[in-house]
């Protein structure tokens, strides 16, 4: 209406999922995920049964489950899993993965490799320049990787997922793996990671070199405190002490006559 006031603007309410919004101030979590032919698993932190909030006497979000027959076992194994603490570049890792015998006797191959993140689904973070390692090498991810369509709450990176074409081949990894890692960066928070602060160096600063080198000797020609002097009278003593001797000598033979 001409001459009345504006209409105040709506602010924009930020994206959100089931899992709610996201803080782009705050700070979140990464862990690497698996599943083996044989079903041999760490799930995703979210998962029901076997994820991180999960209480009970087994503590099975933090160690590799295997089966013996229908009876869970656990199967050595150590995760380091990350703080998301801004925009920066993350690793998450297994190592020392110790799986039974046959354990890929029948698929060369995992089920499933993924990132799981506590970060909520609501697209305003991005996890991108993702890099998988296995037993020491790096390996070639295909087409992948992708945001799992299953993952409508957390973001949740498929890796290998045997049952989704997007993603079902990588290419070749050594298998029992030892040692897995996953590393990627993240985009799309308020504030950047800090930088890890650089250790000290240990090089020792070259020593300073006082010593003072050594004095020419003199020139025979320097004649600075008498020094030629001294010598010519020296030689002079030394010839009239032997020429009076001599003259003593004769004149002792002298006398005897």
């Amino acid at each position: 209406m001409a001459g009345g006031a504006a209409a105040p603007e709506e602010e924009e309410e930020a994206p959100v999922s089931a899992a709610g919004a996201v803080d782009l101030d705050g700070t979140y979590h990464a862990y690497i995920g698996f599943q083996t032919p044989k079903f041999s698993f760490r799930n995703a932190f979210d998962d029901a049964t076997y994820g991180r909030d999960v209480a009970g006497d087994v503590d099975w979000f933090n160690q590799v489950t295997g089966w013996d027959g229908n009876d869970p076992i656990t199967i050595p194994g150590t995760f380091t899993d990350a703080e998301i603490a801004g925009n920066g570049t993350y690793t998450v890792s297994a190592d020392g993965l110790e799986f039974p015998d046959g354990e890929f006797a029948d698929q060369e191959f995992m089920n499933l490799i993924f990132l799981s993140t506590d970060i909520p689904n609501t697209g305003e973070i991005t996890i991108s320049d993702i890099k998988l390692t296995i037993n020491g090498s790096s390996v070639d991810l295909g087409a992948g990787p992708i945001i799992s369509p299953d993952s409508v709450d957390y973001i949740n990176m498929l890796l290998q997922n045997i049952w989704n074409d997007d993603v079902k081949e990588l290419g070749y990894y050594a298998v029992p793996p030892t040692s897995m890692s996953i590393t990627f960066t993240v985009s799309g928070f308020n504030y950047d990671a800090e930088a890890p602060a650089e250790e000290p160096s240990t090089d020792a600063a070259p020593a300073d070199d006082t010593t003072p080198a050594p004095a020419e000797p003199a020139s025979s020609d320097d004649t600075k405190d008498g020094g030629t002097n001294v010598v010519l009278i020296v030689v002079i003593v030394v010839a009239v002490v032997v020429v009076a001797a001599g003259a003593g000598i004769v004149v002792s033979k002298k006398k005897k006559k």
